[in-house]
């Protein structure tokens, strides 16, 4: 699994992340080392305290053996001794602090880069595969999924950070005493193995659980909130909340049994090594003579005072890493997310200057039989207001759709001052359009922050010339604050007219060249939204503007009107 997911991580991280995964191995490896000198000094400790010469403890043999080193030359007191080996635990306890700092960001950088990454994806994605996707396991990804990689990326460095200390302490035991370090190596193996094979699906299968109880309960909550109003008129809370109750229960029932699992690992394997000491003192007592059997407890004494926190942390990151690998593999997927590339390198577009027109624009829903268009031929001219009606069904949010770009003709053309749309650059032309849906979103702050969208290139000048010509000013000029009153979640302190005017501010405040109004004015008062539309009509020059609404007060205002139940040529039924 170790394979997979440093396969899985080689997609996420960048090449500089993958650099500094390599300096924080290096930080590794320099750790061991102190970390195994740690463990080594003891046994001249032991010498000195028993006053024996030094010369005749085991560790004199092995340095001078294998480095050729005469140790007594360099501890020449008890003093110097205790200065050395109070530098080797300080440098220890930084060099250890050290890694949990760089662990920590490096996970932490790696969480910041892919949530912004994984949400670009998400605005950038098609419009036709996005309207395909479930806006809470989206939610659910960038957070708790993120939250699950994060833990699992921890564990991971954790473990490379725990195996290599093993390592170097193993190497030297294996110096030390090769036989009893062999077979207490392939005893602990054996448990770790046993445990690992006894836990490893079972957590891999919590984890999938645990993720999968996870984003139904973000989309219960999701579409509760949003329905609050039919919940309580209908008296709908007991669905709700029983659906809420079985997914919670879902959720932290496997999730509790997963923590048991991991848990449960260290208690054990203390037992374990309790009892493996006690039978290797009883074993060793007649064997070594009591100096020697001093200094060798003390070794695999203190080896395993740092290796079983170890070896437990090695098991419990190991396993942690099989729970939370659902997670990693679902953001791997997302990541392979393709991202709507069309006409990125087109000729790029400041402004309209005469006309858009389509020629038999035609479109069909992917798989579908049904053209929801056919053959259209209209033209929408600059300074003129051109408005679209038809009945439900009959495609006006669809040629809306084509024409801000948001979906491709099947066939047929879109014309722009005579070029054809597929040469133009979308993103520049997207920049050209205000959009106002029927549906009004807007941010929970201020009524001046959800018309200017924090822009650093803010003019109060032009502001109040759009409050004025939406009639906001009118509206707000008894509030205090005016327009620094928070609106609240869902528009919940404003009226649906209130909203609209504020939506038609925010698409104008960019100064657009196209002006779409999809049912932007249902919510107003015919003589409100007149004087809006006449306001417009008399204040922005050189605006194409595009106004569907099955309102004939509305539709009187514009200069032409398209009626799709005619405009569309032999179209399928669509119904």
């Amino acid at each position: 699994m170790v394979s997979k997911l440093i396969q899985k991580f080689s997609i996420i991280f960048t090449k500089k992340e993958k650099i500094y995964f390599f300096i924080i191995l290096f930080l590794f490896l320099f750790n061991m080392v102190l970390e195994t000198f740690s463990v080594f000094i003891i046994i001249p400790l032991i010498s000195i305290l028993f006053n024996q010469d030094l010369k005749n403890s085991s560790v004199y043999n092995f340095t001078e053996q294998l480095f050729n080193v005469d140790l007594s030359s360099i501890i020449g007191s008890t003093k110097e001794f205790v200065i050395i080996f109070l530098s080797i635990f300080f440098l220890k306890f930084l060099l250890s602090l050290t890694c949990k700092f760089h662990i920590l960001k490096f996970a932490t950088n790696s969480n910041k880069y892919l949530i912004s990454t994984l949400y670009k994806k998400y605005l950038s994605v098609r419009y036709l595969e996005f309207i395909n996707l479930n806006s809470s396991k989206l939610i659910k990804n960038l957070s708790h999924e993120v939250y699950q990689f994060s833990s699992g990326l921890i564990s991971f460095l954790e473990l490379f950070s725990e195996i290599i200390v093993f390592l170097g302490l193993f190497i030297f035991l294996l110096f030390f005493n090769f036989k009893i370090t062999i077979l207490a190596f392939l005893f602990f193996v054996t448990i770790i193995l046993l445990i690992n094979f006894f836990t490893q699906n079972k957590l891999v299968s919590l984890g999938e659980k645990v993720r999968l109880a996870e984003g139904e309960r973000l989309t219960n909550y999701s579409e509760s909130f949003s329905l609050i109003k039919e919940i309580k008129i209908q008296n709908l809370k007991k669905y709700f909340l029983k659906k809420n109750l079985i997914h919670t229960n879902a959720f932290w029932d496997n999730d509790f049994i997963s923590k048991f699992i991991r848990t449960a690992s260290k208690p054990f394997l203390e037992f374990i090594v309790v009892v493996v000491v006690l039978v290797f003192i009883l074993i060793s007592s007649e064997k070594y003579n009591n100096i020697y059997l001093v200094e060798l407890i003390a070794v695999y004494l203190a080896v395993a005072y740092r290796v079983i926190p170890s070896l437990y942390r090695m098991l419990s990151v190991y396993q942690n890493l099989k729970s939370t690998y659902p997670a990693t593999n679902n953001l791997t997927n997302e990541l392979k997310i393709s991202e709507d590339t069309t006409n990125i390198l087109g000729e790029k577009i400041s402004k309209i200057e005469k006309k858009i027109e389509t020629k038999n624009l035609t479109f069909k829903y992917p798989r579908s039989k049904n053209e929801i268009l056919k053959n259209l031929n209209l033209k929408f001219e600059v300074n003129k207001v051109t408005g679209i009606k038809g009945k439900t069904g009959s495609g006006k949010t669809t040629l809306i759709n084509i024409l801000s770009g948001l979906v491709q003709p099947t066939s047929g053309e879109i014309l722009i001052d005579e070029k054809n749309f597929t040469k133009l650059n979308l993103s520049t032309y997207q920049n050209l359009i205000g959009y106002v849906s029927q549906d009004i979103f807007l941010l929970d702050n201020t009524v001046k922050e959800n018309i200017i969208l924090s822009d650093e290139n803010f003019l109060n000048q032009h502001f109040e010339k759009i409050i004025k010509v939406c009639e906001l000013d009118k509206f707000f000029k008894n509030q205090s604050s005016k327009f620094d009153i928070n609106i609240g979640d869902k528009n919940i302190k404003i009226s649906g007219g209130q909203a609209q005017r504020i939506g038609i501010a925010r698409a104008l405040y960019k100064n657009p060249s196209i002006l779409i109004l999809d049912e932007a004015t249902n919510a107003l008062d015919i003589n409100t939204s007149s004087i809006i539309l006449k306001n417009i009509k008399n204040k922005f020059k050189n605006l194409t503007v595009i106004l569907i609404s099955h309102d004939e007060t509305v539709l009187k205002y514009c200069d032409k009107i398209y009626d799709l139940d005619h405009e569309n040529k032999n179209k399928s039924d669509t119904l």
